[in-house]
């Protein structure tokens, strides 16, 4: 499924190491959030995960790292409860086909502008920074940061952010990650001051129209249920729910 390969590849650009078992791929990225380090269950039929689950829990100790297993689409249900797991959150995963017309959102009151090979995403950081203040310290985004931009120097093509500018002030921001002929939405925030004026839809319209012109022809993104709705607005249809299962 697209989705899911989109997924497992948007982990393995980030990641500073892999586990791979059959059927399995773990991935560290270094960043204290069971969000950013996950395991990826492509396996086509249940299996007992008793044996599985020790093994990953050292490889992820092994980092200091909170993790998390991703139940996604396409997944044979794991049982993960039965193996001790517990879940955490679900989060509705949306799609777009980008091979059909694109409602048109322009704002000439803003500027929107595309992260160089030499920024160090300070600017890029802030909106994420009150837009996910409960569940990232300050250190788990510094890292998180400081990740991104070392992908960035070193000239990782799949990995695009972008900023939104009011009057030259930061205002939103997101991530365009492409994978084949598919792009994934990430990263993307508000700032509180500027939230619910139009100015996420516009990204997101700069974002899935960047993706276009690129040929690009498939779109996804996870958001929340809280979001789902100006989601649909610009074309989005929620295909599943993503779940999130950590440790007891």
């Amino acid at each position: 499924m697209l989705g899911v390969k989109a997924t497992l590849d948007f982990y393995q650009t980030i990641a500073v190491d892999q586990l791979q078992l059959p059927g399995i791929v773990a991935v560290a990225t270094g960043v204290g959030s069971p969000f950013l380090n996950v395991v990826l269950d492509v396996r086509d039929k249940k299996a007992n995960n008793k044996t599985v689950i020790p093994v990953l829990r050292d490889f992820f100790h092994a980092h200091q790292v909170p993790w998390s297993w991703l139940v996604m689409a396409n997944a044979v249900d794991p049982n993960l409860t039965a193996d001790g797991l517990v879940l955490l959150e679900q989060a509705p995963s949306m799609y777009v086909d980008l091979t059909q017309p694109l409602p048109v959102m322009q704002r000439a009151d803003i500027r929107i502008a595309e992260m160089g090979k030499d920024d160090d995403l300070s600017g890029w950081i802030q909106p994420l920074q009150e837009g996910f203040p409960a569940t990232e310290s300050q250190t788990k985004q510094d890292i998180y940061q400081q990740l991104n931009a070392r992908l960035l120097h070193q000239g990782e093509s799949k990995l695009r952010h972008f900023v939104v500018y009011e009057q030259e002030t930061v205002a939103a921001v997101g991530t365009l990650f492409i994978s084949g002929d598919t792009v994934m939405l990430h990263n993307l925030a508000t700032k509180k001051q500027f939230q619910r004026l139009g100015i996420a839809s516009a990204l997101i319209m700069h974002l899935m129209a960047e993706a276009k012109q690129l040929g690009m022809k498939h779109c996804f993104l996870d958001t929340s249920t809280d979001t789902v709705k100006l989601y649909q607005k610009l074309g989005f249809t929620v295909y599943c729910h993503t779940q999130f299962f950590v440790e007891a």
